[in-house]
């Protein structure tokens, strides 16, 4: 058993670890303001934790403070570049915000981290399709249905197309 002491690197990153997975568990419970303290908790403890800068960003932009969700899902990716989710979850943040060149930048960065993710290739298929890039969104949506993603074949059926 580790003792809380201040001074001990070994303590203050188990109980980094600790609020990390304990923000992680309030969020998955609704709690948003608990997720929100034990995640920054856990970054007072440990400023280079990249997963609790990207869980922080995702309770961001479920509180709906965009730019803060942006600043923690760029510094997951300075601390940890192969972290696809940061890259995912920054897809999905612009995507949102109607700027699907930037999704599909981002998404192809997870792409290149998780070559042929069905729900990442929905994503990507969906962004260029709104960008009226329909050859690039085909492949990428036929892609992912062919890989079981079902939101993919069902849009690809509502069109009458095959995968």
């Amino acid at each position: 058993m580790v003792r809380h002491d201040p001074g001990s690197a070994e303590a203050r990153e188990q109980y980094a670890n600790f609020h990390l997975d304990a923000g992680n568990r309030s969020y998955r419970d609704g709690d948003l303001a608990g997720a929100k303290y034990h995640l920054l908790r856990a970054l007072i403890l440990n400023a280079a934790l990249a997963d609790a800068y990207n869980s922080l960003g995702i309770v961001y932009r479920r509180l709906g403070n965009t730019d803060s969700a942006l600043a923690c899902y760029l510094k997951t990716v300075e601390l940890d570049p192969k972290s696809a989710y940061a890259y995912i979850n920054l897809g999905n943040l612009y995507d949102d915000a109607g700027n699907s060149s930037k999704a599909i930048e981002w998404y192809g960065k997870a792409l290149n981290l998780r070559p042929g993710d069905p729900t990442l290739l929905y994503n990507l298929g969906i962004a260029y399709y709104k960008q009226r890039s329909f050859p690039q969104a085909l492949d990428a949506l036929r892609r992912a249905a062919r890989g079981g993603e079902r939101e993919a074949q069902a849009f690809l059926s509502q069109r009458g197309e095959r995968w």
